[in-house]
Order: C-alpha cells, then sequence, then structure tokens
C-alpha cells in the first residue's frame, strides 16, 4: 500500500500527469503570463527534488499558482509546504486541489491528495483566539491575526495553523491596543490567546490653581469731620459783642446826662437846681441810662463769654459723632436794666 501511494504522489507531480490536471485555459490570463506560470512551475518542480531549495521551491510555485490558478500547481504547492511542516497550509492546499481534480474526474490525484489531506488531519495544531467584547460594544474592534484581520464569526473557533509563533493584535477606538504572540506547537493541540482590552486612561487632571492669598487691605482710618463752628456759639458771641456796644451807647449818655446835672445843680451834691430845670427827668434820665448800660455790659460780657466757651467746645468736638445741642439766646431790656438769657445745654 504505501509503494502504490509513493507511485500515485509521484505520477501527480509529473508532467504528464499535470497536462491531464490542468484546467481550460484561463480566459483572463494573457499567453504570455500563462508561459510564465508553466515556466515558474516547471523550476518549482525541479527545485521541489532537493531538500536543500524547499523553501526556494514553495516561493516559485506560489508564484506560478499567482498567476495562473491550476489544479496541478496548487497539488505541487500542497506537497512542498506539507513538506516544510506548514500542515494547515498543506491541509487546505489539498482539500482546494481535490476540487480541481473532480473537476477533470482525475481518479488518481483525487484519493491521493485525499489520503494526504486526512493524514494531515489527524495531527493539526490549533489556535484560538478569544475576544470577550466589553458592554457597550467599543467602536471600530478589530482583531488581526497573522496581519490579517479575522472575521468576527471565528472569534472563540478553534483554527487550524501551522505550527510556529503566531501574533494577535486588537485595536478599538477609546481601548489600548492589545498585542500578544504564542508558539503554537507540532502535533494536535490547541493553544489559547485571550483578547484583553483595556480602556484609555483618561488624562490627569490639570492641578487645580492656587489662587495667592490677597493681602489685607488697610482698615480705612475713619473719616475726620471737618472742623466747624457751631453757630449758636457765633450768635451768642456776636450778640454779646454788640451789647456790650450798646452798653458803651448808654454809658457815654451817663456821663452826659450826669455832667449836665452836675452843672445845672451846683456840683454832685445836685441840692441848687435852678426851679425852670428838669431834675426830675434829668435824674431819672441818668438813672435809667445807667442801667441799661450796667445790663447791656453785664449781659454782653456773659454772652460773649458763652460764645468763646461754644466755639471752643465745637473746635475740641468736631470729630465726635455727638449731635449739638440747641442753645437758646434771649436778650432783655427795661427801663431799670438789661440782660440776657441763656438757655441749653453745653
Amino acid at each position: 500500500m504505501r509503494r502504490l501511494f509513493s507511485i500515485l504522489t509521484a505520477a501527480i507531480l509529473t508532467a504528464g500527469a499535470s497536462a491531464a490536471f490542468a484546467q481550460e485555459p484561463d480566459q483572463n490570463v494573457t499567453d504570455e503570463q500563462r508561459a510564465e506560470a508553466e515556466s515558474l512551475f516547471a523550476e518549482g518542480r525541479k527545485l521541489l527534488t532537493d531538500k536543500k531549495k524547499l523553501n526556494e521551491a514553495c516561493d516559485t510555485l506560489a508564484k506560478s499558482y499567482e498567476i495562473q490558478k491550476r489544479g496541478d500547481t496548487l497539488l505541487n504547492l500542497a506537497e512542498c509546504h506539507r513538506r516544510q511542516g506548514k500542515t494547515a497550509t498543506a491541509w487546505r492546499e489539498f482539500d482546494e486541489a481535490i476540487k480541481y481534480a473532480k473537476e477533470v474526474q482525475f481518479t488518481e490525484a483525487i484519493e491521493t491528495a485525499e489520503r494526504l489531506r486526512d493524514q494531515l488531519a489527524v495531527g493539526l495544531s490549533q489556535l484560538q483566539v478569544d475576544v470577550p467584547v466589553p458592554t457597550p460594544e467599543p467602536e471600530e474592534l478589530v482583531v488581526i491575526l497573522d496581519g490579517k484581520p479575522l472575521p468576527w464569526v471565528q472569534w472563540g473557533d478553534p483554527l487550524f495553523v501551522d505550527p510556529g509563533l503566531h501574533t494577535v493584535s486588537a485595536s478599538a477606538k477609546g481601548y489600548v491596543s492589545f498585542d500578544s504572540s504564542a508558539e503554537v506547537k507540532e502535533g494536535a493541540g490547541r493553544t489559547t490567546i485571550t483578547v484583553r482590552l483595556e480602556k484609555v486612561p483618561e488624562p490627569p487632571k490639570p492641578p487645580a490653581k492656587v489662587e495667592p492669598k490677597p493681602e489685607p487691605k488697610p482698615v480705612p482710618k475713619p473719616p475726620q469731620a471737618e472742623a466747624s463752628l457751631p453757630i449758636w456759639a457765633i450768635v451768642v458771641g456776636s450778640t454779646g459783642v454788640a451789647m456790650m456796644g450798646v452798653s458803651i451807647g448808654f454809658g457815654v449818655d451817663v456821663l452826659d446826662v450826669g455832667g449836665e446835672l452836675d452843672d445845672q445843680c451846683l456840683g454832685e451834691a445836685r441840692n441848687q437846681c435852678p426851679s425852670t430845670y428838669d431834675f426830675e427827668g434829668a435824674y431819672a434820665h441818668e438813672k435809667r441810662s445807667f442801667g441799661l448800660f450796667v445790663g447791656f455790659g453785664a449781659a454782653g460780657i456773659a454772652a460773649t463769654a458763652v460764645g468763646a466757651i461754644g466755639l471752643g467746645l465745637g473746635l475740641s468736638s468736631s470729630g465726635s459723632d455727638k449731635a449739638a445741642l440747641p442753645i437758646t439766646v434771649l436778650p432783655w431790656a427795661t427801663a431799670e436794666g438789661a440782660g440776657v438769657v441763656v438757655g441749653g445745654a453745653l
């Protein structure tokens, strides 16, 4: 059985079998492209026989298949990848090559490809990418496996992968980018990479501004009232001065009348007055003028003194809040004398 399997494999990889396995000419491929694909296929099949040039052989066959999709090229490429140890890649390529073989009813190729595919399936390595989606679901969430986007329908499902290092990255709006890798070992088994998304931390708040303490404002001194002279003191003082002036007038009158009496009545005794002289009238005049002189003089002195005292007190208490107390000044005069009455409080 093993000998027959080897013979079938060798037959598939021969040029004659390739011609029978090729598809109908692709209308989208030019003659130049077709010739280039056949040249690369022949070169790759030749390199495949040399173990040291296995990587070069796979690259050459891959270029040929990229130019023209042919079943024989894909079957040889699958065998090349199987020899490289890329089990999952070879498994998928063998499965795809079977479809080409069935289209041309190439029985030997179908049987050989199925055997190789099933043989690889037993020891395929698996990689599972779990993506716990936060709530609410992030915007623009993208998961990348080995440089290619991983459809969301494959999240959380075991995937057949080639043994070796595999990388997974994820990004979403408002989240920190995720990057991870895992070494998948050869043989049946499963390796899991779990994507963990963390929100982008909010930028630190700027430090609170420390307002400088305002300097203490100087306490304004209470405004001092301008010195003002109390009106009542001025009035009283002025009245006193006027009364003293009147008193002087009456004093002069007393001197005149007294001098006249002395002249008419022969001296200070005034006992020898002429009969025609009105002694009583002159004497009464003198007496009245003297009384007014004394009264107005005393009242004037008193009023002037009160006015002076009021002015002094007004100047000393001009800054106080006390209200000025009213002062009443009432001058008086009679036939017997004159004076002034001062009422109120100082």
